[in-house]
């Protein structure tokens, strides 16, 4: 006798079917009362037999029981020839629990959106201080990986450090840099754990400033965490406007080391006539040790090509 077993798992678009010659004859016509799929098109299983036996259905809905379908074929193959039932029993064990995984990858998928996207922006806050970053990251289901590169960020007056103000210096940050690896708490909110490498120049802070004027210059090791919140405004479009990203954030990166001597620089002040000791800045708003926010304006690439993964 031939029987046929047919798996048809459905993702997407792509059907699989497989046939199996469980007795060396040749192949019989295929009938013309196929089973019917489940109502609702969703993935199954279902098991056909060709000959003197009688046809039967095992729908194997991806919601359902995976105990539930095996005691379904247990009841149907009881009757059939031990080959047979041990196929049908193996198959059961093996195909149903791999359906469902599927099903509930998808799902998965669908409900954690901006999963696998490359995404490229800039500060504000650079911006706004004469200079100017670029930074790219890349988000997989639960993890952010991102590299930013910060040039010309000149930290005077107000924006300087307190010991920098009290002393009539200027800080440029020529160069800062570095990455950050974090975690998706949700669809939109990550933290981040963040290294960074930065160069700075301090010259003095007077309108006649020049080459001339460069006190010193050093770098600053940081070490810190950031929280951030992806921001989709138009999220909904089904064109290339959705992936525009406005991303706030807020950071604490501390100083771990300082190619100063023991961190400071001492000096004689041509502009206080006095000898100053200054110590290396930290990050951030003056006066708190690594503190620091701002807003990234930037692009999802590939938003608007799949909208599953728009929420």
């Amino acid at each position: 006798m031939f029987y046929r077993i047919c798996c048809v798992p459905s993702v997407g678009s792509c059907s699989v079917a497989l046939e199996i010659n469980l007795i060396n004859r040749p192949a019989l016509p295929r009938p013309t009362d196929a089973s019917p799929r489940p109502a609702d098109g969703s993935p199954g299983v279902w098991f056909r037999t060709v000959g003197p036996m009688p046809s039967f259905v095992l729908s194997t809905l991806l919601s359902g029981s995976y105990f539930t379908t095996k005691t379904r074929v247990l009841s149907e193959v009881k009757h059939m020839k031990t080959p047979c039932a041990v196929i049908l029993m193996l198959f059961a064990s093996f195909a149903t629990p791999a359906l469902a995984q599927t099903k509930s990858s998808a799902n998965d998928r669908s409900s954690f959106p901006y999963s696998n996207r490359f995404t490229l922006g800039g500060g504000v806050s650079q911006l706004l201080l004469g200079g100017f970053n670029v930074q790219a990251e890349y988000t997989t289901k639960r993890l952010v990986f991102d590299y930013s590169h910060g040039f010309n960020i000149r930290l005077a007056g107000a924006s300087a450090s307190p010991i920098a103000q009290d002393q009539k210096l200027a800080e440029t940050l020529v160069s800062t840099l570095g990455i950050g690896v974090g975690y998706r708490i949700t669809p939109e909110w990550d933290v981040r754990v963040e290294p960074k490498l930065h160069y700075y120049n301090l010259n003095y802070d007077t309108a006649a400033e020049s080459a001339g004027s460069l006190v010193t210059s050093y770098k600053t090791v940081t070490l810190g965490i950031g929280t951030y919140y992806r921001y989709y405004p138009f999220r909904r479009q089904t064109n290339a406007l959705a992936g525009v990203l406005i991303m706030p954030s807020v950071r604490f990166w501390p100083n771990v080391w300082s190619s100063l001597p023991d961190n400071t620089f001492t000096y004689q002040n041509k502009i206080t006539n006095r000898t100053e000791t200054y110590r290396a800045a930290s990050q951030g708003f003056p006066g708190t040790g690594g503190l620091l926010a701002n807003i990234t304006v930037g692009y999802t690439f590939g938003m608007h090509r799949n909208t599953g993964q728009k929420k």
